[in-house]
């Protein structure tokens, strides 16, 4: 949903914190969860370290929504399965969290998620999507070789993507009915 956006950016600022350049990270410099990569590929192919450091927040917002949030379709997703995809997408990637996302519907994991997905997330139960897409990325975690070094840090932010996630969905429940939480509908798959 676009109104769990803005909330959503400044999790992800707040959990990647400022500038580090952890010797064992694959992705060198980073700021903000953007990592020299995702600089050379987003602002400047000839970016140095340097450059990273003076990220500001606001290229980091623009790098986390147009290049994450908006390929992942977030938009069109329930609220709390928005940011849990969103929160993957910047840890694992786009493709793995969206094929997260998929697999937890029952749609063909193709890691696009367009109007098929789309339906099948719209008659699904954002809890239940969201179980299986943390049981998804923490199998994935546990496979890389760095979980050693990372996994007690990757872990505590699965836990706490996962409980955001939870509060956001909750907060948009309509009613229980028989024993059945009946959800606010997220937007219709019209253009994807």
């Amino acid at each position: 949903m676009r109104q769990t956006l803005d909330q959503a950016k400044l999790w992800i600022s707040q959990d990647e914190g400022g500038y580090s350049n952890e010797p064992h990270d694959p992705g060198g410099p980073t700021k903000f969860g953007i990592d020299f990569r995702d600089y050379h590929a987003y602002i400047d192919a000839k970016g140095t370290a340097e450059d990273v450091k003076a990220l500001t927040l606001d290229q980091a917002f623009k790098i986390y929504e147009d290049h994450y949030w908006n390929p992942c379709n977030c938009n069109l997703l329930p609220a709390g399965v928005d940011y849990f995809t969103f929160d993957s997408a910047l840890l694992s990637g786009v493709g793995a969290a969206t094929k997260w996302l998929q697999r937890a519907v029952g749609a063909a994991p193709d890691g696009k998620i367009g109007p098929k997905t789309l339906a099948k997330v719209a008659e699904a139960d954002p809890l239940t999507v969201l179980t299986k897409m943390e049981a998804y990325r923490r199998a994935r975690l546990h496979t890389l070789a760095n979980w050693p070094i990372y996994g007690r840090g990757w872990t505590n932010r699965v836990n706490k993507a996962t409980s955001r996630a939870k509060k956001l969905i909750q907060a948009h429940a309509k009613e229980v009915v028989n024993g059945t939480t009946a959800y606010l509908s997220s937007p219709k798959a019209g253009s994807s």
